[in-house]
């Protein structure tokens, strides 16, 4: 799974850094 993370702010941040544990993550 590929997350893009794009101007979430920190709560969304906290999240990306949470599910690249287990998942790719596209910043």
């Amino acid at each position: 799974m590929k997350i893009a993370v794009a101007g979430t702010g920190y709560v969304g941040l906290s999240l990306a850094v949470l599910l690249s544990q287990h998942n790719e993550v596209t910043a």
